[in-house]
Order: structure tokens, then sequence, then C-alpha cells
């Protein structure tokens, strides 16, 4: 019995901390993506890549948050009952649950690792188990309360992915998308004396990345992290409406069928990728092209 109250308690908890989400908030997403995504290339053009280092400290200090909170339950499980929903006081900065602190410095020092080692070849399946755990407590936090809602939000979400990847080079003469998400990349340059100077860079960590060949070569195949948890709202959405009906999301059902369309899409833009299908000559593919009409069209 006293489980079972624990239970409800952990899932009335979440439930409080949902976010659901309207048709203003639609809109108010894309201006500040748009916003944020616009600031970010006039920064970097303008020569402050030090943005980059501030957006690399942001991400660690996120992510370690986002795991910590996706493995809180387990922390919770193994503490007694009287323990499992019990709180810390933190001073001005309010509570925090006693599962989740017990968790966090394993989480920090993951993220901390990934921070001091992000140049490593091997720093990026690291970056992926980071960058899951933030995808995962986005959809986790944030809910769509209805299909129109979220044909608006994806409707949105894909004219924008289109429009900076596309089309923003006939304003900025470049693919806004894709100067931000390869900004910092390595590079070098020949000085007059002949010696060659090497650059590390500092590439965007809001990516996940898997490696085409041998890693030290630094040729990555990347998905940002808004091409996940655009359409996994959607996903999440579609496994809310087969828990209502049939008690459980069901490959059969409409979370299979949303599923099923987000694989589809995914190997869409690969394949476009790979065969070099683009405009204005840009070198990368807007994933939600293809993600968000393959999604949406399944379940509506």
């Amino acid at each position: 019995a006293e489980a079972e109250a624990a239970a409800a308690a952990a899932a009335a908890a979440e439930l409080e901390e949902s976010l659901e989400m309207n048709s203003s908030m639609a809109i108010g997403f894309l201006l500040v993506a748009s916003g944020m995504l616009l600031s970010l290339y006039l920064l970097l053009q303008a020569g402050f890549t030090v943005v980059l280092l501030l957006i690399v400290a942001l991400f660690t200090l996120a992510s370690s948050h986002a795991l910590a909170s996706l493995l809180a339950p387990a922390s919770a499980a193994l503490l007694p009952a009287r323990l499992k929903t019990a709180t810390v006081s933190l001073g001005p900065c309010g509570e925090a649950e006693l599962a989740t602190l017990l968790v966090w410095p394993l989480c920090l020092a993951l993220a901390g690792t990934w921070f001091l080692c992000r140049r490593a070849t091997w720093a990026w399946a690291l970056q992926d188990v980071l960058g899951a755990a933030v995808c995962a407590t986005f959809v986790r936090t944030v809910q769509l309360p209805s299909l129109e809602v979220g044909v608006q939000l994806l409707g949105l979400m894909f004219l924008y992915d289109i429009f900076m990847v596309f089309l923003s080079p006939l304003f900025f003469h470049k693919s806004v998308m894709m100067s931000v998400a390869t900004a910092g990349q390595p590079s070098h340059t020949v000085l007059a004396d002949g010696t060659c100077e090497r650059y590390d860079g500092e590439r965007m960590p809001m990516l996940l990345m898997i490696p085409r060949g041998d890693p030290s070569r630094g040729d990555y195949a990347m998905l940002g992290l808004g091409d996940i948890v655009v359409p996994g709202l959607l996903l999440t959405f579609a496994a809310r409406c087969d828990l209502s009906l049939r008690g459980a999301a069901s490959p059969l059902g409409y979370w299979g069928a949303a599923s099923a369309g987000y694989l589809a899409g995914l190997s869409c833009a690969l394949a476009a990728n790979m065969y070099h299908l683009t405009i204005n000559g840009v070198q990368g593919q807007p994933a939600l092209l293809y993600l968000v009409p393959l999604t949406i069209g399944p379940v509506s």
C-alpha cells in the first residue's frame, strides 16, 4: 500500500510539473527559436565565437539536470518508502527531491567529463547520451493537449526549418541553420612562413552525432535536438491516445504509426543528403521537411 501511495504521489508530481502547450505557445516557440538562431548566426558572423563556449557550458548544466531527473525514479526505488518522496531544503533555491539529489553528483560528473574531454574521439557518444536526456526531459515536461495544436506547432516548425536551411541564403548569403550547426568546426590556416596553424574548434553541442567511419577524421552525421523533440511531442501525444484507448502504447496504434512515420522521414532525410538533393547549394537537409508530414499523416 505504501508503494502504491508513493507511485501515485510521484505520478501526481510529474503531472504538476508538465506544461501543456497551446496555440499561442506554439507561435511563441517559433519566435523564440527563430530569434535565438538568428542571434547566434549574427554573433558568429561578427566573430564572437566565445558564444559557443557559453552554449557548451549551458548544455553541460542543462544535460546534467535532465539526466538527474530521468534517473531519479530509479534512485527513489532504492530508498525506504518514507524517503521516496522526501524533499531537501536548498535555502533560497527552494526544495529538491532527495532521490534527485542522490544521483545529481553522478550526472554532474558525467556532464563534466564530457565538458573537459569534448574534443576526444569518443566524446560524441557521451554527448549523444546527454543530448538524449535533454530530449527525453523536454517531451516528458511539455505536452500537446490535442492533435490540432500539434499540427499547428509542427506546421510552423516545418516552415521554419525549410527557411533556415534552404531559403535563408537568399537573404543572408549563407544557410543560417548550417552555418550555426557547423560553427567552430576544426580548421587550419597556412601562415606566411609556411607553417600550419590548427584551430581545434568548438562544436555546437545541441546535436546527436554519429561518426562516418574513423572518428578521428572529424566527419559526423548530425541530427539536431529540435528534429527529435518537435516530432517527439506528437509521438508522446499518440502514445497517450493509445494509453487511453487501449491501455498501452501499441505498435499497431497511433504511436506505432507515428513512430514508423518518423523512421521513414529520417530515412528520406538521410537519402536526400546522400544523393545531394539540395536548394541554393546548401550541404544539408531540413529534417523536418520529411519528418513533419510523415508523422502527422499516419495519425490524422
